[in-house]
């Protein structure tokens, strides 16, 4: 009998989970999005802003959502998921931290950072965890998720508003070492420093290996059916092939 009603409970909540998503979501204007500069994963200057905005549109394309993607500096992009004036945005390292503040779609990517010095200037650098940081000065940029631990570690730490005045002040010596994702370090490098590639190392090891995704506000009106949805599309994606396509023409 027990044995029954379970698999019945079991049955009526698929059911209904089912019911939920063929409800028809009322938005007559597109779906908020905003997000801001990291490239090559996103950013303005790209072509269809870069290949993770590709994806998250095409995503909410296959399930009939129209979506709205608005630029603004991290911080303001956090404050708006905070105060519920935007559904979600874009791309955020899925951390422990993060998950308390934030809702987390399906994974968009999964992303390395890695530490960037100036070859000449440290030849023999290697990164041995955070502790191996003390004694450098660290550029880094406000809101990366990883200031904190750096914070514990008793790591120095000169802040920037962005990662572009980040890898100046490496360039220029201002600062030791720099932490990013290892495809945006590269990207930064080329961008700024055309040239002088050679110059820039990174780190054989990577200081930690996090999935990132779409941040969903908690107070944003039918946030979690929207993010149901989205997680559908990228699900299609990934199943036509579609989603590989994508990533590798960013990084063939």
């Amino acid at each position: 009998m027990r044995r029954v009603c379970i698999r019945f409970i079991a049955q009526a909540v698929l059911l209904l989970c089912v019911l939920i998503l063929r409800v028809p979501l009322s938005c007559a204007q597109p779906l908020l999005i905003v997000t801001g500069e990291w490239p090559p994963y996103v950013s303005q200057e790209l072509q269809d802003f870069g290949p993770a905005a590709r994806i998250v549109r095409r995503a909410f394309e296959l399930e009939g959502v129209d979506v709205e993607f608005r630029f603004f500096p991290w911080k303001r992009c956090e404050a708006m998921l905070d105060e519920g004036s935007a559904y979600g945005s874009f791309p955020y390292a899925m951390s422990v931290k993060r998950k308390r503040r934030w809702d987390f779609s399906l994974p968009l990517y999964r992303g390395e950072t890695h530490v960037f010095f100036m070859k000449e200037r440290y030849p023999t650098f290697e990164y041995h965890g955070v502790n191996s940081l003390r004694g450098y000065v660290v550029a880094g940029s406000l809101g990366h998720f990883l200031l904190e631990r750096l914070a514990n570690a008793e790591v120095k730490v000169d802040l920037a508003p962005d990662e572009q005045c980040s890898f100046r002040k490496l360039h220029s010596g201002r600062a030791d070492v720099l932490l990013t994702e290892k495809h945006v370090g590269w990207y930064m490098i080329r961008s700024l420093f055309s040239g002088q590639e050679s110059s820039f190392a990174m780190s054989r090891n990577s200081v930690v290996t996090l999935n990132a995704g779409m941040a969903v506000s908690r107070t944003y009106p039918d946030a979690a059916r929207y993010t149901a949805v989205f997680n559908q599309g990228l699900a299609k994606l990934r199943e036509t092939g579609e989603f590989d396509a994508i990533w590798d023409s960013c990084f063939k």
